[in-house]
C-alpha cells in the first residue's frame, strides 16, 4: 500500500512537470507566434495599401484606401493587445519595445506621405516612400522577424524539455516499479519462510 501510494505521488509529480512544459507551448509560445505572424502580415498589408494609396488617381479611391489602412492598423493593434500579456520580460520585451517604437514612428512619418499623395504629387510621394520610409520598413521587418525567431526557439526548447521529461519519467517510473516488484518478491519469500519454518519443525 505504501509503495502504491508513493508510486502514485511520484507519477503525479513527474507528469505535472511534463504537463507544465506542454502548457508553456500551448498557452504562451504558440499564441505568441500566431499573433506575431498576424502583426507581421498586417504590416505588409499596410505597406501594400500605402502604395495603392499613392497610385490612386481619384480622391474617392484614396478615401477608400485610407479606410482600409485604418482597418489594417486596427487589426494590428488587436493582435498586439492579445500578444502583450505573453511577452517575456527581458530580451523579448526589449525587442518588442523597439519594434513598437519603430512602428509608431513609421505611422507618424507617414502623415507627410499622405499629404503629398493628397496633393496628387505621386512622384514626390513615391520618392518619400522609397527613401525616408524605407529605412523604417527595413528596421521594422528585421525586429519583428527577430521576435518571431525568439519565440520559435522558445517553443523548440519547451518541446525538447517536454520530450526529455517524458522519457525520464517513463524510465524512472519503470525503475520504481521494478524496485516495488523486487520488494514484494523479497517480502513474499520472507513470509513463506516464516510460515514454512514452523511447519517443517512440526514434521
Amino acid at each position: 500500500m505504501l509503495f502504491r501510494s508513493g508510486l502514485g505521488v511520484f507519477a503525479i509529480v513527474r507528469l505535472g512537470a511534463v504537463s507544465h512544459a506542454a502548457e508553456e507551448i500551448a498557452e504562451n509560445n504558440l499564441p505568441s507566434i500566431r499573433e506575431l505572424s498576424k502583426m507581421q502580415a498586417m504590416i505588409e498589408r499596410y505597406l501594400a495599401q500605402q502604395a495603392q494609396f499613392i497610385l490612386s488617381d481619384s480622391d474617392a479611391a484614396k478615401d477608400d484606401m485610407e479606410k482600409r489602412m485604418q482597418l489594417t492598423a486596427a487589426a494590428f493593434e488587436q493582435s498586439y493587445k492579445i500578444y502583450q500579456p505573453l511577452i517575456a520580460p527581458g530580451e523579448e520585451q526589449a525587442m518588442m519595445d523597439d519594434f513598437i517604437s519603430k512602428w509608431r514612428q513609421y505611422q507618424a512619418d507617414s502623415r507627410d506621405l499622405f499629404a503629398l499623395a493628397r496633393k496628387h504629387d505621386s512622384a514626390q510621394a513615391t520618392q518619400f516612400f522609397s527613401t525616408t520610409l524605407s529605412d523604417h520598413i527595413r528596421d521594422m521587418r528585421a525586429v519583428i522577424e527577430a521576435v518571431l525567431v525568439f519565440n520559435f526557439k522558445e517553443a523548440e526548447e519547451a518541446a525538447a524539455e517536454s520530450a526529455d521529461l517524458s522519457r525520464e519519467s517513463f524510465i524512472e517510473i519503470l525503475s520504481v516499479l521494478a524496485i516495488a516488484v523486487l520488494f514484494c518478491a523479497v517480502a513474499a519469500l520472507m513470509i513463506v519462510g516464516s510460515v514454512s519454518k514452523p511447519v517443517l519443525k512440526m514434521t
